[in-house]
């Protein structure tokens, strides 16, 4: 598994993890992280997708 590939197995790992007391931020933060690897490889849509999740959930959490 190349470092790319287990960078986005960690960060959708974050994105399932529903249980812990900072999930909302950890969510949020895969996201975003989410974003710049999709901006990366050229997916705009993908990094939008992205970028608007993480806003939504962090804004949602009170964490901004």
């Amino acid at each position: 598994m190349g470092i790319q590939e287990e960078a986005k197995q960690t960060l959708n790992d974050l994105l399932a993890d529903k249980y812990e007391p900072f999930s909302r931020y950890n969510r949020g933060m895969a996201n975003y992280f989410m974003a710049l690897i999709c901006h990366e490889q050229n997916d705009e849509e993908g990094a939008t997708m992205h970028y608007h999740a993480a806003s939504l959930i962090v804004e949602e959490a009170g964490l901004w």
